[in-house]
C-alpha cells in the first residue's frame, strides 16, 4: 500500500497557508486573466471563471502569484500551473504566451494542459516544464497515454467516471504517473460535454451538475433532479483500493469554495485517512475515530456525501450508471 500525493486547490496567500498546514503534497492555482489584459472579465486561459458566485477562483495579479508560489515552495509544496483552456484561438495566442511565461517566470513546477495542439505548441515554443495531460483532454484508454508520454507528458488526469479496476489496469500499463480527482469535480464527461455552463447567469447554471425539473405537458412530475450529474463526489473510505493500486496523485476541487478554511480540511481528511490506514486501521474505525474527533465530520461530511450516497468508488445509482 503506497501512499498517494494531495493535490488541492489554492487562490490565494490565506489559501495556501491553510493547504500548507494541511499537509498538500501539490496545490494548483491559475491567474486572473485581467492581470494580462483589462479585456478579460470572466474568460480565462484555464478550468475555472475568473469569479463564481462572487467569489475569485484566481491568483489577483502578477506581483501576488510570485508571492504565493515563492511561499509555497517555502513550505516545501509543488505548484501545478492551470493552462487547461479547451481550445486556443489565434485572437488570443499573445496573451495565451503571456500568461503562460507569468507562470514560468515565478516558478512553477508543473503546467496542467488539456488540448494536444497546445501540448505541441509549448513544447516548440521551448518550454520544458513538466506537463499535466488535464482531464478535459479525456484519456480513455492505456494507448492515449502512451501518445501523450510520446508528447513529453508526465502525467494523465484520468475522466471522471472510470472504475477502481480500470485505475489499477491504467496504473500497471500506463508509462505515466496518473492522477484523478478524488474530491469534487466536474459532472459528466469533462471535454465532450456540449452544455453551456455559467456560474454567473442562473438561467444557465452549472450544466451537467445542475438540478433539473422534469414537465411533461406543462406539470411538473419531478424536482430537482441530478439526471445529468455522473460524478459522485468522495473517494475518502476508498483509499486504502487506491493505494493499493497504487496511484500517484488524487485532487481535490474548490478554488472557488467561499471558505477556505473547510476546503483545506478535505485535504487534511485525506492525509489523516492514508496515515490511519498504513497504521493497519480499518475504514470502519477510521470513521468512527473521526466521529470522535471531528466536528466537521459529523456536521457536514456525513451529511452532505455519506448520507446522499456521494460516493465515488461504491455502488449507488451514479456509479451503477457508468457503462464499462
Amino acid at each position: 500500500m503506497n501512499r498517494i500525493n494531495i493535490m488541492a486547490p489554492t487562490r490565494s496567500l490565506e489559501m495556501s497557508r491553510y493547504q500548507c498546514d494541511a499537509r498538500a503534497n501539490e496545490l494548483y492555482l491559475g491567474l486572473d486573466s485581467g492581470a494580462i489584459s483589462e479585456e478579460f472579465l470572466n474568460f480565462t486561459f484555464n478550468g475555472r471563471y475568473n469569479k463564481m458566485d462572487g467569489v475569485s477562483c484566481q491568483i489577483d495579479s502578477v506581483d501576488d502569484l510570485h508571492k504565493v508560489i515563492r511561499y509555497i515552495h517555502g513550505r516545501g509544496v509543488k505548484v501545478n500551473y492551470t493552462a487547461n483552456i479547451h481550445y486556443l484561438s489565434h485572437d488570443f495566442q499573445k496573451e495565451f504566451d503571456e500568461y503562460i511565461e507569468a507562470g514560468v517566470d515565478a516558478g512553477a513546477d508543473y503546467l496542467i494542459v488539456s488540448n494536444l495542439g497546445i501540448i505541441q505548441y509549448l513544447r516548440k515554443r521551448g518550454y520544458t516544464l513538466p506537463i499535466v495531460a488535464g482531464v478535459f483532454l479525456v484519456t480513455p484508454n492505456v494507448e492515449q497515454t502512451k501518445l501523450l508520454a510520446d508528447l513529453g507528458v508526465e502525467r494523465v488526469v484520468l475522466p471522471q467516471g472510470v472504475t477502481l479496476k480500470e485505475i489499477a489496469m491504467f496504473k500497471e500499463k500506463s508509462p505515466l504517473e496518473i492522477e484523478m480527482f478524488g474530491h469534487f469535480g466536474g459532472g459528466n464527461n469533462c471535454g465532450r460535454c456540449m452544455l453551456l455552463h455559467s456560474p454567473t447567469i442562473n438561467d444557465i447554471g452549472p450544466g451537467c451538475r445542475a438540478a433539473y425539473d422534469i414537465i411533461i405537458e406543462d406539470e411538473k412530475e419531478d424536482e430537482k433532479n441530478y439526471f445529468l450529474d455522473a460524478a459522485a463526489d468522495c473517494s475518502l473510505c476508498t483509499l486504502p483500493e487506491l493505494m493499493e493500486a497504487g496511484i500517484d496523485v488524487i485532487k481535490i476541487v474548490g478554488r472557488e469554495s467561499n471558505n477556505s478554511f473547510v476546503n483545506s480540511k478535505i485535504t487534511e481528511f485525506y492525509k489523516i485517512f492514508q496515515d490511519y490506514a498504513l497504521d493497519g486501521m480499518t475504514v470502519p474505525q477510521i470513521k468512527k475515530r473521526f466521529m470522535n474527533e471531528e466536528l466537521i465530520w459529523s456536521s457536514i461530511w456525513r451529511p452532505r456525501f455519506c448520507e446522499k450516497k456521494r460516493c465515488r468508488f461504491r455502488p449507488t445509482n451514479i456509479t451503477k450508471s457508468y457503462i464499462v
